[in-house]
């Protein structure tokens, strides 16, 4: 093994698996990712059909290399007569790392490069720089944005592709078809960019949802009003994603009983991809474990392990004492994931648990500002706790002090419940066998207000929070003070005061 790398790529996340996705890998689905409630007509092949126009070798990436040296494959893309292709409507728009070829509006193709180019520094940024290649030149790639298919066939541009759905990439080259939203289109260029450009390099083939999670991370951004982006960004609700809807995708799923849990995403299997939900649950993944300030360091870092033969070892070592907590936290998250979801406020600060006893009576401070909150106590099936709260905290400045107590302000409303509201939360206990199959159907959400008392579905953890969206606790000041002791005779209803 080398003593030195000189390049880090991204590793996929499977540390809550003993096996299953860290060990199985996929081919690349050849369709990015339809977009939500879109329907998909037909799959793209997971593989080139035979074609007298098929790709040949030479067109794909060969690896050159020298003793301690590592070079990126050559660059060996086809030339294309441009005014050839410009007499017939197909324009060459080209930046310093891509060469974009495409019939739609000069006006609009004329802004995609610039943002091509802005990605390539966010990837170097979060992967580091691929290797040179022999001649020293700059990565670029060649996509091609399609309105009119048959025109691009006829000029010999989608050689050995079978009808192209939405999209297809192949080592630094990629097609794509006009989307009808100016932001999707934006998105999906840089899905396929960021295919292209973490799949260049020979021999990175972890699962297909972290690939595919990943690219549609990076395809999440927005526009500054000076005309750079933010890329891996949580939309929020002023964003205009039209076209996206990954996050409303999720909120289905979660309401008909199909949300996934940490398995179920990491063994979502190929063929998944040919529907959009797929791409959603991926994303939101990557997105939870790229920005919790836990577990986004680990995420990042064990790209490093990739070819060393130590990455499975390294990733069970690196989170086998906080896998049940993980499985908790993404639980909450797919239940509860919404524009500008705060995952920072929401990370939950995990205690020491005790069973809840006969002897017990506890007082502590949960905070307006934080998400669910672990006061260190565990319930099981059947018991009764009793809960007071006392305090007074503040939910907004704008446009004057808005003053709440643990029964909330019934003017506004949250998952129906007022905001402000006191409410308690038990989450069932992942099972020793198999720590992330924490499932929707073992969280138990209960209101408080003042003083309640409620009866245990589920044996978990005892979790707190005061209510209000998850994109507005940033600005919330203040706490209260709740009390918890066993209950006695109390109905299986809560009981809130």
């Amino acid at each position: 093994m080398r003593d030195v790398i000189p390049y880090r790529l991204v590793a996929l996340l499977i540390i809550f698996l003993s096996a299953g996705c860290g060990s199985q890998s996929a081919p690349m689905p050849t369709s990015p990712p339809p977009s939500a409630g879109q329907a998909v007509a037909a799959h793209e092949p997971p593989m080139l059909e035979d074609s007298s126009e098929e790709l040949t070798e030479t067109e794909l990436p060969v690896v050159a290399s020298e003793p301690d040296v590592l070079y990126r494959p050559d660059d060996q893309r086809p030339m294309h007569d441009r005014d050839q292709l410009a007499s017939v409507g197909i324009h060459c728009y080209e930046s310093k790392r891509i060469r974009l070829y495409t019939d739609i509006e000069p006006d609009i193709a004329r802004t995609l490069p610039p943002l091509v180019d802005q990605l390539y520094d966010a990837l170097v940024e979060y992967f580091g720089p691929l290797p040179p290649d022999r001649q020293r030149t700059e990565f670029q790639v060649t996509g091609y944005l399609i309105r009119d298919e048959e025109l691009f066939r006829e000029q010999s541009l989608m050689q050995g592709l079978p009808i192209l759905y939405h999209g297809k990439h192949v080592a630094n080259r990629f097609w794509m078809r006009e989307q009808q939203h100016d932001y999707y289109r934006r998105h999906l260029l840089l899905h396929e960019c960021t295919h292209c450009w973490m799949t260049f390099m020979p021999g990175m083939v972890p699962p297909v949802w972290y690939m595919e999670g990943m690219a549609e991370h990076f395809g999440t951004h927005r526009l500054r009003d000076d005309g750079t982006a933010e890329f891996r960004i949580m939309p929020t609700k002023e964003d205009d994603m039209e076209g996206w809807g990954r996050i409303e995708s999720i909120r289905a799923d979660y309401a008909a009983g199909r949300a996934l849990t940490l398995n179920g995403v990491c063994e979502l299997p190929h063929d998944a991809f040919f529907q959009p939900q797929a791409y959603a649950w991926s994303w939101a993944l990557c997105h939870f474990l790229d920005s919790h300030p836990r577990y986004h360091k680990r995420f990042r870092e064990l790209g490093q392990h990739l070819y060393d033969g130590q990455f499975t070892s390294e990733l069970r070592e690196a989170f086998a004492a906080d896998q049940r907590e993980l499985a908790t936290e993404w639980t909450l998250f797919e239940s509860q994931v919404q524009p500008d979801y705060d995952t920072q406020s929401a990370a939950i600060d995990f205690q020491a648990g005790r069973l809840l006893s006969e002897e017990q009576s506890q007082t502590v401070t949960i905070s307006a500002n934080r998400g669910w909150q672990d006061i260190g106590v565990r319930v099981e099936p059947g018991m009764d706790v009793e809960v007071t709260a006392t305090g007074c905290f503040t939910l907004a400045d704008n446009p004057k002090p808005w003053v709440s107590e643990p029964q909330g302000i019934s003017v506004r409303y949250f998952q129906g419940q007022p905001l402000g509201k006191l409410m308690a939360c038990v989450v069932a206990d992942p099972s020793e066998a198999a720590p992330a199959t924490v499932g929707p159907h073992e969280l138990q959400t209960i209101p408080i207000g003042r003083n309640g008392t409620f009866r245990a579905a589920v044996a978990g953890r005892l979790l707190f929070r005061l209510n209000d969206t998850w994109d507005a606790l940033r600005d919330n000041t203040g706490s209260v003070e709740i009390t918890t002791r066993p209950g006695h005779g109390v109905a299986d209803r809560v009981v809130p005061r």
